[in-house]
């Protein structure tokens, strides 16, 4: 899960840093099947909101092999407003892929890879921003 909290308070502004197209090939790029460890996808993501300045820590599960991710963008006060969203995706065991399922491939208008149409697609309308209080 990654979470990001935007502090009420002054207004933040946001300015589009990179595309969602390049960040949801990223995150698609993950193989983050529920199964196993989304560690990887963790660091990403938090490095790319730490190259932003935007504070982060982990929530780990029992044996630290997964966790979630709260940001916070914004001052820390009461009534903030949180975003949040899941980083695992189903296994693609057994299923009759006509494309690399780790892959985004556009066909016809339509973007196809694991995740394109859950949280993997909500995930990066939200990390190309930068906030900054204006």
């Amino acid at each position: 899960m990654v979470t990001v909290t935007i502090g009420k308070g002054p207004d933040v502004t946001m300015t589009n840093l990179q595309s969602a197209r390049e960040i949801l090939d990223r995150l698609v790029a993950f193989p983050t099947v529920s199964r196993d460890s989304n560690l990887p996808l963790i660091d990403w993501v938090e490095a790319y909101l730490a190259g932003h300045g935007v504070r982060s820590h982990r929530v780990w599960n029992t044996d630290r092999t997964k966790a979630n991710l709260y940001a916070l963008v914004g001052p820390e006060v009461p009534g903030g407003v949180i975003l949040s969203g899941h980083t695992d995706v189903v296994p693609v065991d057994g299923q009759a892929w006509t494309s690399d399922p780790w892959t985004v491939t556009e066909r016809e208008g339509r973007l196809y890879g694991r995740g394109t149409c859950d949280m993997n697609r909500h995930s990066p309308s939200g990390l190309p921003l930068d906030f900054k209080i204006a």
